[in-house]
Formats: structure tokens, C-alpha cells, sequence
């Protein structure tokens, strides 16, 4: 189940990285954004969905791999991202209304 983008800011949720999404079907979309697809603790059913500029969020891109640990608290903006060392690096969750 796909989760609305205001619930995705909204809830709290426990999970890992599923995807690291590039958009190679476009030139466009690949240069310019990348996804992270992250399925929730709870049910495998549960998945998160976000999309970043790479401009502003290349850090994210690069520590960002297939079953990382990441952590929302409720009315955070932001989420932990556990990288492979076990250090927690935070990282602003994309807006909404962009």
C-alpha cells in the first residue's frame, strides 16, 4: 500500500531501504532527482516513497543503500538514516506541497 504524502509527514515509522530509485528512462529526471522506497517495519505491505533533488541532497544519494535502517519520529521533519559503520545521520524528509 502506497502511503499519501501527508501521511507520510505525519506518521512515525520504523523501516529499511527497499529501492534506491534513478530515473535512467529520462535524462532529465535522472540529473536532476533520485527516490528512496522504504518499507516499513510493521508490514511489508507498508511502503514510504520519497523523492529528492539530487542538487541539494547528493550527500543522501551517496550513503544511501538497499536495507539501511531508517527512523521517522511523529511531526519530525526530518528521518535517521543507520549507515553501515552504525553511526545515525539525519536527513530532511522532501516537501509536500513541492
Amino acid at each position: 500500500m502506497e502511503i499519501s504524502c501527508m501521511e507520510q509527514t505525519n506518521q512515525s515509522y520504523d523501516g529499511k531501504i527497499h529501492k534506491v530509485l534513478r530515473y535512467e528512462y529520462s535524462g532529465y529526471m535522472n540529473q536532476k532527482f533520485f527516490g528512496l522506497d522504504i518499507i516499513t517495519a510493521d508490514s511489508t505491505d507498508n511502503r514510504i516513497s520519497y523523492l529528492f533533488l539530487i542538487e541539494s541532497n547528493s550527500d543522501l544519494l551517496e550513503l544511501a543503500e538497499i536495507g539501511q535502517a531508517v527512523k521517522k519520529e511523529n511531526g519530525n521533519d526530518y528521518f535517521e538514516l543507520t549507515l553501515k559503520n552504525g553511526i545515525s545521520k539525519t536527513f530532511k524528509v522532501p516537501d509536500c506541497e513541492k
